[in-house]
């Protein structure tokens, strides 16, 4: 694979705006002297041996460098990764009740506010806030 990640190409402001200088290569982005994978259109920030099961099976497959599949020194719950990456696999669909979940759950932000503001989503699962922050936001 040759050339510019084909979902970021045309993302690279804001991908700048968000992170800085970065380069975007056809599977990863370089922030500062940070290289960071991308795997099925998600810019990877955990180390490897942090991530779901799958994702580090990608990883690994990509990377047989030692710095991609040692263990990271930051303690973290095995545990907790499993759950989250079962969970992501088990609710993967956006459905209409989560644009109530939304507004409940974001009910302390004054919405109006951020209709010229980009709203840049670094949580976990399958993007149902991205989906209601792009009816409020310019990007």
């Amino acid at each position: 694979m040759t050339g510019q990640h084909p979902y970021y190409a045309d993302k690279l402001s804001w991908l700048a705006d968000l992170f800085g200088e970065v380069t975007l290569g056809p599977n990863w982005l370089d922030v500062s002297d940070q290289r960071f994978s991308i795997v099925d259109d998600v810019i990877v920030l955990l180390p490897a041996d942090r991530c779901p099961p799958g994702v580090r099976a990608e990883l690994q497959r990509r990377e047989s460098s030692t710095a991609m599949t040692s263990p990271s020194e930051t303690k973290f719950s095995e545990k907790s990764s499993r759950d989250s990456a079962r969970k992501w696999q088990e609710y993967t669909k956006i459905l209409p009740e989560h644009a109530q979940e939304f507004l409940s759950y974001f009910d302390v932000v004054d919405l109006a506010t951020l209709k010229d503001q980009r709203v840049c989503d670094l949580g976990c699962g399958n993007g149902r806030w991205s989906h209601s922050w792009r009816r409020t936001v310019a990007s």
